[in-house]
């Protein structure tokens, strides 16, 4: 799942790679049909409904953008993944894989829910570009939006369930409209409260106009890193949220809830006051009545005085990483002009990654 993002750009270049393949032009070389890289993420696609709800969008984006070419190579993809999964009640597969109700649906009915959420991202997108481009103050807009999901007619305040684009581990059953909000934004991004079928609640945030496929970038670079460090015993409590984008301008997003330190002071006259108030643990030893494994990760989070540095070093060179891998990205889709603008960002970049991994020594 954490390299797919890349998988699916280097179908692009699959079918160039063999010697069998590199006679012929460009134009006739891109095919689905002799490309092993498509075979491979297509059959885990069908064996994994988690990856293969990414998958799915991940290609729908690639289908949707400029580039018409490619736009139908990737197109042939999305056809060949959706023939298979027709098969997939022939075969035996692991139920650590899938779901048992999931493989009893039918082929028609994993179809649908793929359909359902296009419809539901369709939906959401036609709203949020219009809220976007509308000029009345923003308390009016709420109010909009939720009427908008509170009328049954719209199928968004109750739906049947299903796995949400963002976390396919994750069944929905309808979106909250009392909860529902719009950021002080230019693009005035939607803040959605999904209910779950285990009576949770699941908060996204949905944009349009913004290329999320950067931001998707830049947390897979905190994955991967926080990876790499938690190997060599250096966890710096790092939680990526995730992140999808549905289209070349838009995308969803999880949204954290949170409080600045200021905040919290203010309102319970210290931390600790707040850690009690809201992770209470009136039988613990030594943590102040405060949940052990709360104050664990505050302490740890903070750093131990010889681990501080690295993680301040850390923390500092993956927001510069993430910041030039954004700009490189723009450079790239502006055109020639910006050529020493990504020329800087390819020699930092790897000078930065150096440095990350110098800290794991």
């Amino acid at each position: 799942m954490l390299y797919l993002l890349q998988l699916v750009q280097a179908l692009k270049f699959e079918s160039s790679a063999s010697d069998a393949r590199s006679s012929r032009s460009t134009t006739s070389a891109i095919s689905y049909d002799d490309s092993g890289l498509a075979d491979f993420l297509v059959t885990r696609a069908v064996n994994n409904h988690v990856l293969g709800y990414r998958f799915y969008f991940y290609l729908t984006v690639e289908v949707a953008l400029e580039d018409r070419l490619m736009g139908k190579m990737y197109g042939k993809v999305i056809f060949q993944f959706l023939k298979q999964l027709k098969e997939v009640r022939h075969r035996c597969f692991s139920l650590a894989q899938w779901s048992f109700k999931f493989i009893l649906q039918s082929d028609e009915e994993r179809k649908l829910l793929l359909t359902r959420q296009a419809e539901l991202i369709a939906s959401l997108g036609k709203r949020a570009k219009e809220f976007s481009n509308q000029k009345e103050p923003r308390p009016k807009r709420i109010e909009k939006l939720r009427s908008f999901l509170a009328d049954s007619r719209n199928n968004l305040l109750s739906m049947a369930p299903l796995p949400l684009p963002l976390n396919g581990n994750i069944e929905v059953v309808g979106i909250i409209p009392e909860k529902a909000s719009i950021f002080k934004s230019n693009l005035s991004p939607l803040l959605l409260y999904f209910s779950c079928t285990d009576g949770s609640e699941y908060p996204i945030i949905f944009k349009d106009g913004d290329d999320l496929r950067q931001d998707q970038l830049v947390i897979q670079l905190f994955t991967l890193m926080d990876r790499l460090l938690r190997q060599e015993n250096l966890d710096v409590k790092l939680t990526p949220y995730p992140v999808l984008a549905t289209g070349p301008q838009q995308g969803m997003m999880q949204y954290i809830p949170s409080k600045t330190i200021a905040n919290i002071v203010s309102e319970n006259g210290t931390l600790l006051n707040y850690l009690r108030a809201h992770y209470p643990d009136e039988g613990s030893v030594g943590s102040y009545g405060v949940d052990p494994g709360v104050i664990d990760t505050f302490v740890r989070s903070c750093g131990k005085p010889s681990t501080r540095v690295r993680k301040d070093v850390f923390i500092s060179l993956v927001l510069d990483l993430s910041g030039l891998l954004r700009r490189h990205i723009s450079t790239r889709r502006r055109g020639p002009s910006s050529r020493q603008s990504a020329r800087c960002a390819r020699w930092c970049v790897p000078v930065l990654l150096s440095h990350l991994c110098g800290l794991m020594d």
